[in-house]
């Protein structure tokens, strides 16, 4: 299921990966009808969508299940998933501003928090199965798909948004000069998302400088 292709299947056949996406729990006539006319076949959408209903089918009674609200878009779908995880929908939020993969450390150090704290949330939003973990080395955790991030990113204020851009361009400022391999032009983009574009020009410039000194014109 984690591998689910866009290959947009009949309406005949939306019912069968629902049934196996649920893995046997029954879910009422009426919900996998909406399922099947809300998703357009599209696998995917099929999957998030139907995780969606299971979720918000805790604490049902069987009886009760054609009574659960199916949502209408995708978007809605993950809108309601990313808040029934409580406050791991936060640091969803700060991590979609990093961008689609982000690291466990710049996490607790840009929001200043407890680590287990941190740590809670990311195994909440790994269990959720819209952040997956990464074994190899550097970023720790990536969002399942780019529209998770993006629907984590837009819930923000776009004056909350400014913000963690800025204090991100910050750290990443603090990072290199402490060292850190990191490349001008990821601070020098947080800093210009964060309207600070007076601050961001001598990145952008630097970035450029290495560009050309390294024959990449284009970038």
């Amino acid at each position: 299921v984690a591998n689910l292709s866009l290959t947009r299947l009949t309406a005949a056949e939306v019912p069968d990966l629902v049934s196996r996406i649920s893995s046997g729990t029954a879910l009422g006539a009426q919900a996998v009808a909406a399922i099947v006319a809300r998703t357009d076949g599209v696998p995917l959408f099929v999957e998030e969508m139907t995780k969606s209903v299971l979720e918000s089918l805790e604490g049902v009674h069987p009886d009760d299940a054609d009574a659960v609200t199916v949502p209408v878009t995708l978007r809605d779908s993950l809108m309601a998933r990313l808040d029934r995880l409580g406050a791991a929908k936060a640091v969803a939020q700060v991590a979609s501003v990093v961008g689609r993969a982000f690291p466990r450390d710049l996490l607790v150090e840009l929001q200043d928090s407890d680590p287990p704290a941190i740590d809670h949330a990311l195994d909440l939003l790994v269990r959720s199965g819209l952040v997956h973990a990464q074994d190899g080395p550097g970023s720790d955790f990536e969002f399942k798909h780019a529209l998770v991030q993006d629907v984590a990113y837009v819930s923000l204020a776009r004056d909350v948004r400014r913000d963690w851009h800025r204090r991100l361009g910050a750290l990443l400022i603090a990072r290199r000069k402490q060292g850190a391999d990191i490349v001008p032009e990821r601070s020098a983009r947080h800093l210009t998302e964060a309207g600070e574009t007076r601050a961001a020009l001598a990145h952008w410039e630097e970035a450029g400088r290495q560009s050309m000194a390294n024959s990449a014109y284009l970038e």
